[in-house]
């Protein structure tokens, strides 16, 4: 097994995000927000950042995940320990990687679906697409695990760390909507499966 996915004592969180690249925007100004918010909830816990692309494409650099994972990656407190996945995985790699998390964060829909899937604490950060995520946090009884980029950056690293220490919330929810889920999509597709 690579040195990357030995748990050992070490811990880690799963990074995914992508940009809107159809909007507007200061993007190196999302960058550097987010790179503030990683470095504070990366310290405080001492974790590994692990940066986990979820889309790949040479259509336009800011639908590569890896893109915007590098440019984050930049911005990170030197004190940060972090991994950039660089290459191209295929779903059961991404699936594979992330099921050796300790908490994801991510703002990509599937990303957060294959940790939580797994009984991997995740934060969503909204989008502008409304419809989402929100109804799919709503749905799982996790509203506190889903930030708004446009909050104080402090602010959101705090509510993740909180998120990050009381595990209970999201074990209730994994036990009394996501497994339950989980369960019905296998017997729905057990043919795929099996």
């Amino acid at each position: 097994m690579p040195p990357l996915l030995k748990k050992d004592d070490i811990k880690f969180i799963g990074v995914c995000f992508r940009v809107e690249y159809w909007k507007k925007q200061n993007l190196n100004k999302i960058f550097k927000k987010y790179a503030k918010i990683l470095s504070r909830v990366a310290l405080k816990t001492h974790a590994k950042l692990i940066f986990i692309p979820n889309a790949f494409s040479k259509a336009r650099p800011w639908m590569d995940d890896r893109v915007v994972n590098r440019e984050i990656a930049k911005l990170l407190d030197k004190k940060v320990q972090y991994f950039l996945i660089n290459r191209e995985l295929n779903l059961f790699e991404v699936y594979n990687v992330i099921s050796k998390l300790d908490m994801h964060i991510t703002n990509r829909r599937h990303s957060g679906v294959f940790a939580l899937s797994q009984k991997i604490q995740t934060i969503f950060f909204e989008t502008s697409l409304k419809g989402h995520l929100k109804p799919l946090v709503k749905k799982l009884n996790l509203n506190e695990n889903l930030m708004d980029l446009r909050n104080n950056e402090k602010k959101i690293a705090l509510k993740i760390l909180r998120i990050w220490k009381n595990i209970n919330v999201f074990n209730k929810a994994y036990k009394e909507k996501i497994l339950p889920l989980k369960e019905a999509v296998k017997k729905e597709f057990s043919f795929l499966i099996n």
